[in-house]
């Protein structure tokens, strides 16, 4: 009899892409380059790909600051979890409830300044 495998896991992520899947992202950003930086938001529409089994999403980010977080158009708790090299700072977005299979949300997170820095 075989033994099941595992299924694959990316060693280059810490984002939770096994809960959900991007299924299209907005970028919005003003280049401010008297200041070098860049001031706007990230919008990603994703895809539950479970039934019901996270109440959280995680993005990968790295040197990213983040004013706000909305989740469906309404404030969600989020935290910046620490950096862990080379891969980042995990951004951390709680749900209010498990979103269904197949189910769109839609995660809105707003960048007061960037700096060389990427979300995922």
């Amino acid at each position: 009899m075989a033994t099941p495998a595992n299924p694959l896991r990316d060693p280059n992520t810490l984002s939770n892409y096994n809960k959900f899947r991007t299924v299209h992202t907005s970028v919005n950003f003003e280049i401010r380059f008297d200041q070098k930086r860049l001031v706007g938001n990230v919008i990603h529409r994703l895809k539950s790909l479970t039934n019901a089994e996270s109440k959280e999403v995680i993005l990968d980010s790295s040197y990213l600051e983040v004013k706000s977080v909305k989740v469906n158009g309404e404030a969600a708790e989020w935290q910046l979890l620490p950096r862990f090299e080379p891969y980042g700072s995990p951004l951390k977005i709680s749900l209010e409830q498990a979103i269904p299979l197949d189910e769109l949300i839609e995660v809105d997170s707003t960048r007061p300044r960037m700096h060389g820095s990427a979300v995922v």
